[in-house]
């Protein structure tokens, strides 16, 4: 029986059973169902027997599929990323598995520096297909080798324009159009028109 406390009623915990105190504006926007964090936890993980959970090592060696041939490619069955590669939730933000997967086995990465695959497979952690390099260079690598970085321009998932549109956003700005118009039209921001004009990004796009 649910007895009413003052415009907050006694609730029972949906995990434990356990009898609390919950307030009824949380209750109505579909809170206050348990009695606590770790009861809330308990309840996701029984509903959710898949979800993997554990320091960011135990996380890290669980979603990794190791061939029986040591020299071949690890492959990362955990989250991809929209451009190809693994990630792991690091200290509440997104980790590319194979940037950590050279801090673990191999050391710090210096700063500037980036991770490349010699294997050129982008799910690969295996340590010994990883090497320290720099964007030039791998944009260099990428070239040699005839590969297409996925991540740049319209082929990455979050991107709301173009080449085509770069390009015409360009010629309307040199044409004397405001950046204010220009942005209505293609529903982005002043600031995004600005920094397309002075190549800071889409610098990819002639």
């Amino acid at each position: 029986m649910k007895r009413v406390m003052n415009k907050s009623i006694i609730q029972k915990c949906q995990q434990c059973n356990n009898e609390f105190k919950a307030y009824i504006s949380n209750i109505k926007r579909g809170g206050n169902k348990f009695c606590s964090l770790s009861c809330k936890a308990k309840q996701y993980h029984l509903e959710n027997p898949n979800y993997i959970h554990g320091t960011s090592e135990e996380r890290f060696l669980k979603n990794i599929k190791i061939s029986k041939d040591k020299n071949a490619c690890w492959i990362w069955i955990g989250t991809i990323q929209t451009c190809g590669y693994g990630a792991i939730y690091i200290n509440q933000k997104n980790t590319k598995a194979h940037r950590y997967s050279y801090e673990y086995f191999k050391g710090k990465i210096p700063k500037g520096k980036i991770i490349m695959h010699r294997c050129d497979v982008k799910i690969c952690v295996n340590p010994k297909h990883l090497m320290i390099g720099t964007h030039l260079e791998n944009a260099q690598d990428r070239n040699n080798k005839g590969r297409n970085n996925s991540c740049i321009g319209s082929s990455h998932g979050g991107a709301k324009l173009t080449e085509k549109d770069i390009k015409d956003i360009r010629k309307r700005h040199e044409n004397g159009e405001t950046q204010i118009s220009i942005a209505k039209d293609y529903g982005i921001k002043q600031v995004t028109v600005s920094d397309i004009n002075r190549r800071k990004i889409w610098k990819h796009v002639l």
